[in-house]
């Protein structure tokens, strides 16, 4: 038997954790300081643009990146533990460089 309230549950979960990825509130910073010296106009063009990319590159991992990863050999495990690895050694990097002020 189909149970709609399931897969709301999981479009919700998916969702929320889509939103965390991508962070948008947390790039408001760095999309101002890049694009500081363009004009409104053009500043527009760029956050339009940039939304697109990004939007069209979720969907297509999300669409076909089981594919993608199974050509080259590489399973979802495999990209689980890499990713694994590369968040501890920026933590560790974060955690052991050198305390700066200012």
């Amino acid at each position: 038997m189909y149970n709609l309230g399931s897969d709301l549950l999981n479009l919700l979960a998916s969702t929320v954790a889509l939103y965390i990825i991508v962070d948008p509130i947390g790039n408001i910073p760095l999309f101002t300081v890049v694009t500081a010296r363009l004009d409104p106009r053009r500043r527009r063009r760029v956050l339009v643009l940039s939304v697109a990319v990004a939007a069209l590159i979720l969907i297509l991992f999300a669409a076909f990146g089981v594919e993608f990863f199974g050509y080259f050999g590489v399973t979802l495990g495999d990209f689980m533990v890499a990713s694994g690895i590369i968040l501890v050694v920026f933590s560790l990097l974060y955690l052991t460089r050198p305390y700066e002020q200012g």
